[in-house]
């Protein structure tokens, strides 16, 4: 999967109209058994990485909590989020039938 960098987890807020409508496009033509496939093979992806990496996940979210002034439980759910929607939107089509 195509996670975050620790550097890259805490995001400006600058989002511009393209590439919301690049997301938005990026399942548009799957039925929604495939965008559940899809959603259901990221977020096994997103435990196995963080499973594996409890390093990592601690330096993102005490990073994020410094730079987003959130809460330890709010710096986990940006982290895991961000790290499920950057699989979602990236998935290669078959992958997430596997």
């Amino acid at each position: 999967p195509i996670l975050l960098s620790p550097h890259s987890a805490v995001c400006s807020g600058n989002h511009d109209k393209e590439i919301s409508d690049d997301l938005d496009a990026s399942d548009a033509d799957l039925s929604h058994l495939e965008k559940r496939l899809r959603m259901s093979s990221c977020m096994e992806l997103v435990k196995q990485h963080t499973g594996k990496r409890p390093k990592e996940v601690e330096d993102v979210v005490a990073e994020t909590m410094r730079l987003g002034d959130l809460s330890e439980f709010d710096a986990k759910n940006y982290l895991f989020h961000t790290w499920l929607a950057k699989c979602y939107h990236n998935i290669r089509s078959g992958q997430g039938e596997a």
